[in-house]
């Protein structure tokens, strides 16, 4: 009986033993496959780094996930994202206008700019910018940047940075498009924010303003004079035209009272000889020194303050 509870307990041993030794190999399995996974999230890029030789395989690049490298693995990592940047107090020169050429020859002027831009990394040429930066790309994407923007920049005028900010934008954009190639990233967008020129740039312009508005009044002032004098001018020849139908008018109206005055003294002498022909008949002159000296008569009967001691009225009416 000693023997066998021995043996028993030496089997319940065993047992526990390798129930330990097998929850051991299960956990440590489990614990190197999920270190085996390596994640990346929705906005990241990644190429598998080796941990204990720090060696980088640039073969593949990975996207967001889980991936199983192995539990000497992990990554690392690129934006997979859009990039803004901004960049505040950027010292630019623009092209010669007419505003600046007057006053410093043939250059520009300078001008302070606050321009943002936004760019991403090509997923397919990582490999190459891993081997030109490594992960340090930024101040390299960077310097580009700035530089491409200026060079830009002189090829508007000050005039185009005050009126024109959409077709700087289209040009600051083509310029870092062709820059970021050199960085294996492409250009998004560009916003042209703040415009700041010199002082003296400004008070110049200001002057050059004032001065066009006073041109613009004298000009207005002359043409007002000129407008004045055509009016004058204009207000004569109505006057004349006005005078020349009033004349006309009265020569007209002169004209019917001659006439009317004419044809009444036609009718009057008419009326005249043919009441001097009934007289006569009436009075049966037959004589023409008789008919010449009743005519005579006749006239001084016309006459005012004339007395006559013929009843012509009488003779007429008999008639």
């Amino acid at each position: 009986m000693g023997k066998g509870r021995g043996k028993g307990r030496e089997e319940g041993g065993a047992l526990k033993c390798g129930g330990c030794v097998a929850g051991f190999v299960l956990l440590l399995v489990i614990i190197l496959v999920s270190s085996s996974f390596s994640k990346l999230e929705y906005y990241e890029y990644g190429f598998a780094k080796r941990l204990t030789t720090s060696t980088v395989d640039r073969s593949k690049v990975y996207g967001a996930g889980n991936h199983l490298l192995g539990p000497d693995y992990s990554f690392v990592t690129f934006p997979a994202n859009v990039i803004s940047v901004e960049q505040d107090d950027l010292s630019a020169w623009t092209r010669a206008d007419a505003g600046t050429a007057s006053s410093t020859g043939s250059a520009g002027t300078s001008v302070i700019i606050d321009v943002s831009y936004q760019y991403r990394l090509i997923k397919t040429q990582l490999s190459d910018l891993f081997k030109k930066r490594n992960v340090n790309f930024k101040p390299f994407v960077e310097n580009l940047a700035v530089q491409a923007i200026k060079n830009n920049a002189t090829q508007f005028s000050a005039d185009d940075f005050l009126k024109n900010r959409e077709n700087i934008e289209k040009g600051f954009l083509n310029g870092l498009t062709d820059a970021l190639k050199d960085a294996n990233a492409v250009a998004i967008g560009v916003q042209l924010r703040r415009v700041e020129f010199p002082q003296k740039y400004v008070q110049r312009m200001l002057s050059a303003a004032v001065q066009e508005l006073n041109n613009d009044a004298e000009n207005y002032k002359k043409k007002a004079a000129l407008i004045r004098e055509t009016t004058i001018t204009m207000q004569k020849y109505i006057e004349n035209d006005a005078y020349k139908v009033q004349e006309n008018a009265k020569a007209a109206g002169k004209l019917h009272k001659e006439r009317a005055e004419n044809d009444a003294i036609k009718l009057r002498q008419t009326a005249r000889s043919i009441g001097l022909d009934k007289i006569r008949k009436r009075l049966k002159i037959v004589s023409q020194k008789h008919f010449v000296s009743l005519d005579y008569l006749i006239t001084l009967a016309d006459a005012k303050g004339f007395k006559s001691f013929v009843d012509f009225s009488t003779v007429l009416a008999g008639g």
